[in-house]
């Protein structure tokens, strides 16, 4: 009954509630000091999600809106929406899937910078298969992105301005094909010898224009904080990113954990790596 009241509501609808875990491997190679090739192969899992109650007690503790959360179970896969005459249900949570592989390119101004660095990146998703409506559009998407970089003696503020070519696929009412831009302003400080923190803000353009709800559509805003442990040729890396003013476009609050670890003559304690 719940589900075809929002169905049934005029205008566009959704209720979005559950767990998305993205597992990525990537793999750098260093064609030269200042030239580098990686690829990314991405595992998508979904899920009921076990954190409804820690994100809940989050907000409460700093006063931020709840999202209206309270409306649905705890911990349980619920997607409702409707976007023009496209209509989505799903009250459980989808297998896991292989996601479109990334293919990229990065060429930096210096190999081993001191002060400055300017590092370019090209970026192709392939689309290997057919259309997954939660993992793949089905298209190509293209990328390209610029890196600005400030180095000082125990901080670091980097910028970086992309855009994404982002293929709508057959869902040309729900999104568009268009050209995404993204903004990321970073700080980095040392906190000990092996450990830095991190924080940054990124903002982007939503994929979802063609809709009649102004947030849906509004800018994405996030912040991230975390910090990153160093030993050896590992580096480990946690961070917690929390969406910001507009609340009902991108999740809620989001962990990343990473393992990086370097090979070859320059991936040591005091090799540079971009």
């Amino acid at each position: 009954e719940d589900v075809d009241a929002i169905l049934a509501l005029p205008g566009d609808a959704y209720l979005v509630d559950g767990e998305f875990a993205l597992l990525d491997l990537t793999v750098h190679y260093m064609l030269g000091r200042r030239l580098g090739l990686y690829a990314t192969l991405s595992w998508y899992d979904f899920g009921g999600g076990f954190l409804d109650a820690t994100i809940e007690g989050f907000h409460e503790a700093l006063s931020l809106s709840d999202g209206q959360r309270d409306l649905v179970p705890r911990d349980r896969w619920h997607v409702v929406a409707k976007i023009g005459d496209r209509h989505f249900v799903s009250m459980h949570a989808p297998e896991g899937e292989l996601g479109d592989p990334v293919l990229g390119l990065r060429l930096a101004l210096f190999g081993a910078p001191e002060r400055w660095n300017l590092v370019t990146e090209v970026a192709v998703k392939f689309a290997w298969r057919g259309e997954d409506r939660l993992v793949t559009t089905g298209e190509n998407d293209y990328g390209l992105q610029l890196s600005l970089q400030r180095f000082f003696r125990r901080n670091a503020l980097y910028l970086s301005l992309s855009a994404v070519y982002f293929g709508a696929g057959s869902e040309p009412r729900l999104t568009r094909t268009a050209w995404l831009p993204t903004a990321i302003a970073g700080w980095e400080t040392r906190v000990s010898r092996r450990a830095n923190f991190v924080f940054q803000l990124y903002a982007s353009r939503s994929a979802i224009q063609d809709t009649d709800l102004p947030e849906l559509s509004a800018n994405k805003l996030q912040a991230t904080a975390g910090i990153q442990w160093k030993w050896g040729r590992q580096a480990l890396r946690f961070g917690i990113t929390e969406n910001l003013v507009n609340f009902d476009n991108t999740p809620d609050i989001g962990v990343t954990l990473s393992l990086a670890c370097a090979f070859g003559p320059d991936g040591g304690e005091d090799g540079h790596q971009f």
